[in-house]
């Protein structure tokens, strides 16, 4: 399972060196590689094989009238990405533009996949996430989690 954070850097070719313990996972489900995707707030999504499988049955099983829209936003833009000898993964182009990730980033377990964070969007997002648990927006679903 995919927990907790870590910073990394992005160099200019567009590599991200994977953490070991996120490694061990994407191993544990049969490979070496993932499947890297756009995410709802411009970052990206990434899962094992595994995983990933279980995320495109449901997105092809929808019934939702803007189900074309969501296929071609996440099953259009998923890539492969194998890690190399030396941990890293090479992220395509087009999903480092959209995450805006340049140099500084941030890798965010959510269990079931991790997300890649521009640092300074995952600190804006986060922010965001402070000032709402602060005002209250979220006591009755925190109160509902026994947090």
């Amino acid at each position: 399972m995919f927990r907790g954070s870590s910073s990394h850097t992005c160099d200019p070719k567009g590599r991200l060196i994977v953490p070991s313990r996120f490694r061990d996972v994407i191993r544990a489900s049969g490979g070496d590689g993932m499947i890297i995707t756009t995410g709802m707030t411009h970052s990206l999504s990434a899962y094992t094989y595994d995983g990933w499988k279980v995320v495109e049955e449901r997105i092809l099983a929808s019934r939702s009238p803007n189900n074309s829209s969501i296929r071609r936003f996440f099953l259009g833009n998923a890539q492969d990405c194998a890690c190399d000898k030396q941990g890293r993964i090479l992220i395509p182009k087009n999903l480092r533009t959209y995450g805006g990730l340049d140099k500084d980033i941030i890798l965010v377990g959510l269990v079931d996949h991790f997300e890649i964070w521009a640092l300074d969007r995952w600190e804006s997002e986060n922010q965001q996430t402070i000032s709402a648990l602060q005002s209250g927006e979220f006591k009755n679903e925190l109160a509902d989690l026994g947090l």
